[in-house]
């Protein structure tokens, strides 16, 4: 959108968030809404990051810009399109490849504080959230979650734990 992570070129995003892909999320979310799904709608990003900003893995240096692109895609969604989202997963099984971006267990919380703290700063600190969404179970329980356990201010803003289960595998949660 811009060359600066921390302010939003909105004239792109209202353009984007406009298109026709888009408009069938905000149709989807507002039938949901419409019948009570609010607090328990839970929005999950998944697939290839942009090439520019690392392809399967979020180059460090964009950082910053893959917070904004999610953020701004929850702030049109409360501030212009006026629909509730209660729960938000900024990643999708970040611990294999092509789910969404690879992202390792020590740079996992970091993306989620920046996340947290980006929404907390614009008003919208009451969404909870559902974290890490691994899709090993004994990556999460042992790997993931230990570290994002490490920050007290980010384990307050989740409202629950993801593992993913294939095969009928349950770990020791």
């Amino acid at each position: 959108d811009n060359n600066d992570p921390f302010t939003f070129n909105w004239d792109y995003y209202n353009k984007l968030y406009e298109t026709p892909k888009y408009q069938r999320a905000w149709e989807m979310i507002r039938y949901l809404n419409g019948r009570g799904v609010t607090d328990k709608l839970m929005i999950n990003f998944m697939g290839p990051l942009p090439l520019w900003m690392g392809g399967k893995v979020v180059k460090e240096k964009y950082e910053d810009e893959y917070i904004e692109m999610l953020v701004s895609f929850f702030y049109y969604a409360r501030n212009t399109k006026h629909l509730q989202i209660g729960l938000i997963s900024i990643m999708n099984e970040p611990d294999i490849e092509n789910e969404g971006p690879t992202v390792s267990p020590e740079k996992y919380p970091v993306l989620f504080k920046k996340f947290y703290q980006r929404m907390d700063s614009l008003g919208m600190g009451d969404i909870k959230y559902v974290a890490t969404d691994v899709a090993g179970m004994e990556n999460g329980i042992f790997k993931y979650m230990p570290e994002l356990m490490k920050d007290p201010v980010g384990m307050s803003k989740i409202a629950h734990l993801g593992l993913h289960s294939y095969a009928g595998y349950y770990a020791n949660v």
